[in-house]
């Protein structure tokens, strides 16, 4: 494992989270390996983001609630109800587990190199942060950038980050590929024709 940096310009781990990521030399190889994919599902069908929510601390202990004007009250309980709402996602940020979903695959004869595919999702390495717009920035019609269009424009950006179903070209989502994958791009008849799947449309 590796802790967080000590410079200066060094992303710093929110206060009381974990500070650790896998380590440069063996990376998150090591930690796929150790995952089941066959074990998530009963894990995630016994929600623990409900159990999370439910056993959420339900007291203050540096603040007095009876000193809060009812308006800063109100503004909280709908806070709560947005954790509550989304708890799922507070689990999921909380809980960031490497999967090796390809194992099951090559062991039925698929190609490792397939996983190369756009049409097959992969999970980065690493969380990628959402970096929101300066509200000084200004979309044509002079207003600050709306969250939707923030989100449009990122995801045609970085494609990577929707599974590259915003790229431009067949190229756009292979220029990325290490020159060490052994795979190049098909022809463009043979690209035609050519599902990730017959089942799924």
């Amino acid at each position: 494992m590796t802790f967080a940096p000590s410079s200066t310009h060094a992303v710093h781990q929110s206060a009381g989270f974990p500070d650790y990521a896998p380590n440069k030399a063996g990376g998150i190889q090591p930690l796929k390996q150790r995952f089941i994919l066959a074990d998530v599902p009963a894990l995630l069908a016994t929600e623990p983001w409900t159990t999370m929510f439910e056993n959420r601390v339900k007291r203050l202990v540096l603040h007095s609630h009876r000193a809060l004007a009812p308006r800063a009250r109100m503004a909280l309980d709908k806070y709560i109800s947005f954790m509550e709402e989304n708890a799922s996602a507070f689990w999921h940020g909380g809980h960031w587990f490497a999967i090796d979903t390809s194992t099951q695959c090559i062991a039925e004869g698929v190609p490792s190199t397939i996983f190369w595919e756009a049409a097959y999702w992969s999970l980065p390495s690493k969380p990628c942060y959402w970096i929101l717009m300066n509200p000084r920035s200004l979309n044509s019609q002079g207003n600050p950038y709306s969250l939707a269009e923030q989100l449009d424009i990122l995801d045609r950006r970085e494609p990577a980050r929707v599974q590259w179903g915003t790229a431009n070209s067949d190229e756009e989502m292979v220029e990325h590929l290490p020159k060490s994958v052994p795979v190049s791009l098909l022809p463009e008849k043979s690209r035609q024709d050519n599902p990730a799947s017959r089942t799924y449309d």
